[in-house]
């Protein structure tokens, strides 16, 4: 059984459903948790330890990762999932930052199951059919969704594509399907 540690809700589900059975995916930040908040416990640091691959989202998400490295040194592999989608930036406190949504585009979950898939595949080679396979049927399931998005997103003229949010985390989402932006503080 490979063992799975994850940092973000959305690296839990596409571990989850590219792993299935093969996999032991351990919950560090749990639905309805800000990752940006999130700090390990002494237990959680254990719990990565004993990990095979630790899945980050990356781009600056994991504010505390470089302590959290140094305390587990290197019995586990840390997977940074978001290091391989483009980047979009965003200005915080007057500085230039990676923008860490980028599942927000579905074009980038997809990307992100590919790495997944990947790290599963070199850490656990006899169950590469299960992972492939796995992956396969988790993009068309985002094929579908993506599909079903643009069809949305088309009824609506581009004139009237218009995001209001106080957090800026929709850039990705904004970029793919034509969307302004208007951000309150």
């Amino acid at each position: 059984e490979l063992k799975v540690a994850s940092l973000s809700t959305i690296t839990t589900e596409i571990a989850e459903s590219v792993g299935g059975p093969a996999v032991r995916v351990t919950r560090l930040v749990k639905p309805g948790m800000d990752p940006h908040d999130f700090q390990p416990s002494p237990r959680e640091v254990r719990e990565i330890e004993d990990a095979d691959l630790v899945l980050l989202s990356g781009k600056g998400m994991e504010g505390y990762l470089t302590k959290l490295e140094d305390a587990v040194g290197n019995k586990a592999k840390f997977v940074d999932v978001g290091a391989e989608i483009p980047t979009l930036t965003l200005e915080e406190d007057g500085r230039i930052v990676e923008d860490p949504h980028w599942w927000h585009s579905i074009a980038n979950m997809k990307s992100a199951t590919s790495v997944v898939r990947r790290q599963f595949v070199e850490a656990d080679p006899p169950n590469k059919a299960l992972y492939m396979k796995n992956a396969a049927a988790y993009q068309a399931k985002l094929t579908d969704l993506e599909k079903w998005v643009r069809q949305q997103v088309a009824e609506l003229a581009r004139d009237q594509r218009k995001l209001v949010t106080s957090h800026d985390a929709l850039q990705y989402f904004a970029q793919e399907y034509g969307f302004k932006i208007y951000a309150i503080e």
